[in-house]
């Protein structure tokens, strides 16, 4: 991800410092114009992916927290884009939209017992959890400013995700009638989930109707949560597990102006 986060940040630089260059000789060479209209493009990036897995578990009357586990990855994202920009002197305002394809993917396990928080105690069965996010989309409005041929500009608007959360119990020995009968117990909540997200970015103009341009957005999800009666061997426990999941996607976009 580091490599990623520095193409980024040297895409922007080059781009500035090319029009600082730039400008000490001569006019930009193309009409700000250029940066109205209708676009399309494309993206190559990466997500950081931080999710939390917490688990409670309810066993005759009582409830004990199960403990928690945090996990981080970085996965491969493609994506595509639609957009339309409008010029006012230098101030430039946009509204952009975009689809983004990828599998990101945690999983977490740990024991199922009311007092386990480590993975593999049999005895009331092993716990697993998994989060999988398969699409995530934008709609944004953005604001920036044109340096010539070069525009920084942030930008905010809803996240769309669709959120699978599912929480396994296997019990490969001493859970009384359920033994040696492995992940006799599954639960499975399936979402769509709107949030905000904002983030930052900056498009260098290469030709006429070509940019070039780095962008970075945050967004969070809210905790998705399953739960279910687990017959362990001292009687019924009912167990729930949430996780809440927050991405970091740092994107390089190349974009296609109509005239």
């Amino acid at each position: 991800m580091n490599k990623l986060i520095l193409l980024v940040c040297s895409t922007c630089l080059v781009s500035f410092s090319a029009y600082a260059e730039g400008t000490t000789t001569t006019e930009s060479h193309t009409p700000k114009s250029s940066w109205e209209g209708l676009y399309v493009g494309g993206s190559l990036g990466v997500v950081h992916d931080r999710t939390s897995f917490y688990s409670n578990n309810s066993y005759n009357g009582s409830t004990n927290g199960g403990g928690k586990n945090v996990l981080a990855s970085d996965h491969g994202i493609a994506g595509l884009q639609l957009g339309y920009n409008w010029l006012f002197d230098s101030y430039l305002v946009g509204l952009t939209s975009d689809v983004n394809f990828g599998s990101f993917k945690q999983t977490a396990c740990r024991g199922a017992a009311t007092t386990s928080t480590a993975c593999g105690d049999s005895l009331n069965g092993t716990m697993d959890m998994e989060n999988d996010t398969k699409l995530l989309g934008t709609v944004r409005a953005k604001a920036g400013y044109v340096f010539g041929d070069f525009v920084p500009y942030v930008t905010t608007g809803v996240a769309l995700a669709r959120l699978t959360n599912t929480t396994t119990i296997d019990c490969p020995s001493g859970c009384g009638v359920n033994d040696n009968i492995p992940g006799f117990n599954t639960a499975t909540n399936r979402n769509t989930a709107l949030r905000l997200t904002y983030g930052i970015g900056g498009e260098y103009r290469l030709a006429q109707n070509w940019r070039v341009g780095g962008e970075f957005m945050y967004l969070r999800f809210p905790s998705q949560s399953v739960s279910f009666t687990h017959n362990a061997t001292f009687g019924p426990q009912v167990i729930t597990s949430s996780q809440p999941s927050t991405y970091n996607a740092f994107k390089v976009n190349l974009i296609y102006t109509f005239d």
